[in-house]
């Protein structure tokens, strides 16, 4: 048979008075809500955080705090949901910010007001579908952690190659120098004492100042400066070539982290699985098996209020097939301004004149789906898809273009629920 959980001391609500309520309260030295909950069967820290909120309290306020019209009007606020329980008048809701579930209730939940909520018919349906998106959102933070392991080490590898890089150039700073005492050498051939160790030179280059030529006394005064010149010639080689390959390494890092950007984006094992599908084409993943490509992912889809269809790539494969393939040369193309971030496209169908409050949410969406979601005044390029390039043989995700005008918005929650989304 079935017996009920230890109580712990905590009271029953169903029996609760006013006159128990406050002494139950007032025994616990602690915030409001965690007397609430330390004091009562069935509360739940959540739960008496809500009743807080109803009440008008601050959360932060503490027990000893409250006034005796503070516990009143607490206490009418608990009473009320106490007769929704024994009137078995609840609402079944789960609630979400963006695709993530964030917590589920049988009664409506306005502390989180500002979430998506998905009402259900039962309980029973609600606590199902709780814990079947649950464990599906557990197998997806496990696929993004362990390819997020990969990128970091990528990620890292690139950052130790820039410094590299760095180090090397800066040990490069020198080569003008050699060139000069090479010069120098050679301008003043018969004033340098034969089998000196060094040679005091006017620098004709530096306003004639003196400058220390360090010599090999076992070599002509022509071969001292032809071993300056080799010198030189060597470190302007590798200048030459170090400053094209930090170029590239400092691309691959925004290649990286666009691709570090977009697994901390992914919502769905599918959209993972592309990330590490592109991993594999551009080489950083050794492919194992000639397993079937994964199922490919659909852009976001969504409605402005002007009823235009704007479209947010998901990955830089997904990107290059947005804007290189499906937009057209009409369309609108919007990325954030030096920003890892999804491409998003304005389909003007037709040619048709796109108002600028549709652009305008074309925008938000373009700083939601981007590293500076959690930023204000976030640059955004726009400029029609004629004008947007890619380079031959760049990386995925990669464009280049012109002509481009520059916003600047503040993604907020309020703002990109007002904009419709599709898919």
């Amino acid at each position: 048979s079935y017996s009920y959980p230890d109580s712990q001391n905590k009271s029953n609500p169903l029996d609760t008075n006013f006159i128990s309520f406050k002494a139950a309260i007032r025994s616990v030295k602690d915030y409001v809500h965690v007397g609430i909950y330390k004091s009562f069967i069935g509360f739940s820290p959540v739960i008496a955080s809500e009743l807080v909120h109803r009440a008008n309290l601050d959360s932060s306020l503490q027990i000893t705090q409250l006034s005796n019209s503070d516990y009143e009007i607490l206490f009418f606020k608990f009473y009320e949901l106490v007769e929704c329980i024994k009137a078995n008048k609840f609402n079944n809701y789960m609630y979400f910010e963006g695709t993530h579930i964030i917590d589920f209730s049988s009664f409506e939940m306005l502390i989180y007001k500002d979430l998506y909520a998905k009402s259900f018919a039962t309980i029973s349906e609600l606590i199902e579908s709780f814990y079947a998106q649950k464990e599906k959102s557990v197998r997806t933070f496990q696929k993004q952690s362990a390819l997020r392991v990969i990128i970091d080490n990528i990620y890292n590898k690139c950052c130790k190659k820039i410094n590299i890089h760095l180090n090397t150039l800066e040990s490069t700073n020198n080569k003008e120098q050699l060139k000069i005492k090479g010069q120098l050498l050679m301008a003043n051939m018969h004033s340098v004492p034969t089998d000196s160790s060094s040679f005091i030179a006017d620098n004709f280059y530096e306003d004639n100042s003196k400058l220390i030529i360090e010599l090999d006394p076992n070599l002509s005064v022509v071969d001292n400066a032809n071993k300056y010149f080799k010198k030189y010639n060597k470190q302007k080689r590798t200048n030459t070539a170090i400053t094209q390959q930090l170029k590239e390494a400092r691309e691959e890092l925004a290649y990286i982290e666009s691709v570090l950007f977009e697994l901390n984006s992914a919502e769905t094992n599918e959209e993972i699985e592309e990330l590490k599908l592109e991993l594999k084409e551009q080489g950083y993943i050794k492919s194992k098996s000639s397993k079937d490509k994964p199922k490919k992912s659909t852009p976001h889809k969504y409605m402005s209020q002007d009823g235009i269809c704007i479209y947010v790539g998901k990955n830089n494969i997904q990107n290059d097939e947005l804007t290189l393939r499906f937009a057209k040369a009409t369309d609108l193309w919007l990325h954030t301004k030096d920003i890892p971030g999804a491409h998003v496209i304005i389909s003007a169908n037709n040619n048709i004149d796109i108002p600028e409050t549709t652009i305008r949410e074309a925008a938000l969406l373009a700083a939601k789906y981007s590293k500076a979601k959690n930023s204000s005044k976030v640059p955004v390029d726009i400029v029609l898809k004629k004008y947007v390039k890619k380079p031959s043989g760049s990386r995925p995700g990669f464009v280049i273009y012109e002509k481009n005008k520059t916003v600047y918005v503040t993604p907020t929650d309020e703002d990109i629920s007002k904009i419709s989304k599709i898919t």
